[in-house]
């Protein structure tokens, strides 16, 4: 680190012409991507708060990210000159200044940690009004003409189901309500029509939100040109309304004043449909990056828990897809007998007592991205605790019916295989008798030990 903040200061003297010094560097958390560091920089005439947004060196780039940093920076200027609130870029690092690639922001002044702006008393007149700046400030990204933005992949709809399918194939993790979803979208892919910029990634966690608002969008890496209302969809898919599941917008807000802040702007109505269809689609890449994310780490690119623990979240997105294609009212908790089998303590007990020392004393005795890390070792802890309390009951059940479902004996992963290629070859679909039962029970027993507190599980088994 101490290395990183000479060099970043000599890149600074260089950008700026005076002599620069940088103190309090720190390692953001979050970035499962690209990483940020804060710190101060001083020079003769004034201390200044930035933020540095690199790719480190040797880090490949993620199998989502569409541009670069450079072209980030110029997409942040071009969205600045538009109206849309986003940090200065100061100056772009340059391959002496041997940091990585990337640029250096203004820090902007605010919070972009979903819960604390979903549940904090200071942000409520924020939230009352979010949903609606998201809509305008869409809208104008939607509008900056595209003459006036560096050059990036065209990815409507159908383009992005083919990539999303060959990378589920490159994992070799078989995901029957993935493929399904894959199918069901191939199926409806809506019609070219308006191409615009399209963020990517605008979402409640990309947005810094201050009492009065929205201040800042931030992340850029997965801009490019496509439909205009995939952003909209992104931001209503259920994984980012960070538990507040009857609020479609990131959480806070309602579609009637995402839709009316966008008109207000453009003076277009929103074509509601079509959000749905990309509120979907988005679903889906979800479910995908989690994946990737998993296999980022299991490949050994690069190791982090993380990573690893981000792949047992596609359960999450496997409900919510079904909860599109096949909605339901409610669904039966998933059961089991608590097993212990062998020595005492078993494995279970174990990962308990583990987690249970991570999370309450080792993570509070820790800051920043470790003490982040060390709560991300203990959910991945309860995991292996849940899995070895109710893996076997839920592999038995699963295995039953995926023999009644095709007729035939196997290996869990052999079946799995099967299951899929039939739903892509059209042999079985959503009216297959036992199909989406199936479904929608394993995915029931992968909640339970996966994620059972997400919202879209926890809200259908109140319904119950």
């Amino acid at each position: 680190m101490r290395d990183l903040a000479k060099k970043l200061g000599a890149s600074a003297a260089r950008a700026l012409g005076c002599q620069s010094r940088v103190e309090a560097l720190r390692l953001l958390s979050g970035g499962a991507s690209q990483e940020s560091w804060r710190f101060d920089l001083h020079t003769d005439e004034q201390t200044e708060n930035l933020v540095l947004r690199r790719a480190p060196p040797g880090r490949k780039p993620s199998g989502f990210s569409t541009v670069d940093l450079a072209t980030e920076a110029k997409l942040l200027a071009a969205a600045k000159a538009a109206g849309v609130p986003v940090p200065t870029v100061r100056w772009q690092l340059a391959q002496a200044d041997d940091c990585g690639s990337g640029y250096v922001m203004n820090a902007v002044a605010g919070e972009a940690l979903p819960k604390k702006i979903l549940r904090d008393d200071a942000f409520a007149y924020a939230r009352a009004k979010l949903a609606r700046q998201c809509g305008e400030n869409l809208a104008r990204l939607h509008a900056v003409p595209k003459d006036q933005l560096p050059e990036m992949p065209d990815l409507p709809a159908a383009t992005q189901i083919q990539q999303l399918r060959a990378l589920c194939d490159s994992f070799g993790e078989k995901r029957p309500v993935l493929e399904l979803a894959l199918k069901w979208l191939a199926a409806r892919a809506p019609d070219t029509g308006r191409v615009t910029l399209v963020h990517g990634d605008f979402r409640n966690g990309n947005l810094m939100v201050g009492e009065d608002g929205l201040r800042a969008v931030l992340d850029w890496e997965l801009a490019h040109f496509g439909d205009p209302m995939e952003d909209l969809g992104w931001l209503c898919v259920p994984s980012w309304r960070f538990g507040e599941i009857d609020k479609p917008v990131g959480g806070f807000g309602e579609l009637q004043d995402l839709f009316a802040g966008y008109d207000a702007v453009l003076g277009e109505p929103v074509d509601a449909s079509r959000v749905e269809y990309w509120q979907c689609l988005g679903t889906l890449k979800w479910g995908v990056i989690c994946l990737l994310q998993a296999f980022t780490h299991l490949s050994g690119q690069r190791r982090s828990v993380e990573l690893a623990t981000i792949g047992r979240r596609v359960s999450e997105a496997e409900i919510d897809l079904l909860q599109i294609m096949s909605p339901r009212q409610s669904i039966t908790a998933f059961t089991a007998a608590k097993t212990h089998p062998g020595l005492r303590p078993s494995t279970a007990e174990l990962a308990d007592a583990v987690a249970s020392f991570v999370r309450d004393d080792l993570a509070e005795a820790l800051t920043g991205r470790p003490a982040f890390h060390a709560k991300v070792a203990a959910n991945a802890l309860d995991i292996i605790e849940r899995e070895a309390l109710y893996g076997p009951a839920a592999d038995c059940a699963e295995m039953q019916r995926l023999a009644q479902l095709l007729n035939r004996q196997g290996e869990r992963a052999e079946l799995n295989t099967d299951l899929c290629q039939r739903i892509r070859s059209g042999k079985l679909a959503p009216d297959t008798p036992g199909l989406l039962d199936h479904l929608w029970a394993t995915t029931n027993a992968r909640l339970a030990i996966d994620q059972p507190h997400y919202a879209t599980y926890k809200k259908l088994i109140k319904g119950a």
